[in-house]
């Protein structure tokens, strides 16, 4: 068969090689893909320890001085071993304890001289004790004692007697004896000593310097009431004790709190 050759059509070498034609106009957004997970978390950075500081040269302010145990005192009324007090009780009165002795002290808003104490302006926690007894001497060993009761008292008081401060109030029956022949009956040889302490304790205020004593109060009978008067009675400020020790009748603490 014969041969025929193929030629380019005009039109399709011009589609071919034509210039782009204008930019189409922007499609919507699409929608928001879905969020990608938490990424791992980053090590903890550590920073490096700044050097120490010089010390401060500078004294801080000084802070208040507190007042508890820096104004005390301490008195005794105080005898050799074995010996008597000096204080003499009497009856149905008020008598000043021989305080002669300083144990200790600090300050100088309580002093003593003797047995007076004084003390400056404030106020003040006390606690008094003092000792007491009676020996009963027998008279006869046809009677019997019922319900011999004797009494005492302790304070503090100024020298006009203004009370300022009043401790306890005591009271005690000796013996309780039955008629003679029983087991608690008195033997005409026989001196008992019947042996008692009492203590007061508080807190007093003084606007001025106050000067005072510890006072003793002790009331008992002059003889045991009977018919016969079979036995007396003799009030004693403490009984000493042949131990080996010094005797403490009555003791006196002090102590500034304000």
């Amino acid at each position: 068969m014969g041969a025929t050759q193929l030629n380019s059509v005009p039109y399709a070498l011009y589609a071919a090689n034509s210039p782009a034609g204008a930019t189409g106009v922007t499609g919507a957004t699409g929608a928001t893909g879905p969020s990608g997970g938490t990424g791992a978390t980053g090590s903890t950075g550590a920073g490096v320890t700044g050097a120490t500081g010089a010390t401060s040269t500078v004294a801080g302010p000084t802070g208040p001085t507190g007042n508890a145990w820096s104004d005390y005192a301490i008195y005794s009324e105080l005898e050799s071993n074995s010996t008597q007090p000096t204080t003499s009780l009497t009856d149905n009165s008020w008598t000043a304890r021989q305080l002669n002795t300083t144990e200790s002290s600090a300050g100088t808003s309580i002093t003593r001289s003797s047995n007076q104490i004084t003390l400056q302006p404030g106020s003040y926690y006390i606690s008094a004790s003092a000792q007491w007894g009676l020996i009963i001497t027998p008279g006869s060993s046809n009677g019997w004692l019922v319900n011999i009761a004797a009494s005492a008292l302790l304070r503090l008081a100024d020298g006009s007697n203004n009370t300022l401060l009043i401790g306890q109030s005591e009271h005690e029956t000796i013996f309780d004896f039955n008629a003679p022949g029983s087991v608690q009956y008195l033997a005409v040889s026989s001196n008992p000593v019947k042996s008692y302490s009492i203590d007061a304790e508080g807190i007093i205020t003084v606007a001025s310097a106050t000067t005072f004593t510890l006072q003793h109060y002790i009331s008992y009978p002059s003889s045991d009431g009977s018919s016969g008067l079979y036995y007396s009675f003799v009030n004693n400020a403490g009984i000493p004790m042949n131990i080996g020790q010094n005797e403490i009748y009555s003791r006196l603490l002090i102590e500034k709190i304000n």
